[in-house]
């Protein structure tokens, strides 16, 4: 009798399907998307992190630079005590038309300009605002306004040398700046009302103090949504300017040491 044998059955090895082809590609189409979308949104909110701390930034840096130069209004030179000399009046030093402080209303894209007069040191600590020292009995005349780049330059006269035509880029991305002083109309050393530089009874012998207000912007669109807001610059608003920049008020009150004295 013969006895059946069996064999062992050859396996063979079965390939993808276009089924499992198909699927694989989508879920890496999925998967790769996805990365894609993360990494767009980090770049996104890297960008607006950038940008707001970009416009901090400026905001401060105007400020500052602004507050020092407004407080250095009506500043005298030292007289040489050494020669028995007096400290000279304010009116010799800034007469009538070359007042201290001084500034226009509405001008470059609706924006302020403001015009600071006083003197330099002997020890060469004083400055205008293009950073040149100013001498000592020597005016300097430093003027801030926002020029048709949406920059806020100054322009200086310092030791009677103009330079009118060529003005210094302080901060860019600086759409409006108004400007408002505070009159004392009471002589008590407060002040009464803050009013344009062209409010038709304003004494500038009166002011005591500035206060400026500054609107700046992000370099680039990077807000997600459209700005469509007013932004209030003490008594004035502007907007709404319906784009994707990021923008911010940035206001200082600057008391004048020279009326303080």
């Amino acid at each position: 009798m013969l006895k059946m044998i069996d064999l062992p059955i050859k396996h063979q090895t079965k390939g993808f399907g276009i089924v499992e082809i198909l699927v694989s590609l989508i879920i890496s189409i999925v998967l790769s998307a996805g990365i894609f979308n993360l990494f767009q949104s980090n770049k996104r909110a890297y960008r607006l992190e950038q940008n707001l701390a970009e416009l901090q930034q400026n905001g401060r840096f105007a400020t500052t630079f602004l507050n020092r130069t407004i407080r250095l209004a009506g500043f005298r030179s030292q007289p040489k005590l050494d020669q028995m000399e007096s400290y000279k009046d304010y009116q010799d030093i800034f007469p009538s038309g070359s007042e201290l402080i001084a500034g226009t209303n509405d001008d470059v894209n609706g924006s302020d300009t403001l015009t600071i007069r006083y003197q330099g040191s002997s020890n060469g600590n004083i400055f205008d605002c293009l950073a040149t020292p100013v001498q000592a009995d020597k005016t300097a005349v430093s003027t801030f306004f926002i020029n048709n780049q949406n920059q806020l330059v100054c322009a200086a006269v310092n030791n009677g040398v103009p330079n009118l035509n060529n003005p210094d880029v302080l901060v860019n991305n600086v759409e409006a700046m108004q400007i408002r002083f505070g009159e004392d109309l009471t002589n008590d050393g407060v002040v009464n009302r803050y009013v344009p530089p062209d409010y038709p009874d304003l004494d500038l012998k009166r002011v005591i103090s500035v206060r400026v207000s500054l609107l700046l912007r992000t370099g680039d669109e990077s807000s997600p949504v459209l700005d469509n807001k007013y932004y209030a610059l003490q008594d004035t608003e502007v907007g709404p300017f319906n784009d994707h920049y990021l923008r911010k008020v940035f206001t200082t009150t600057v008391l004048l040491r020279s009326k303080r004295s």
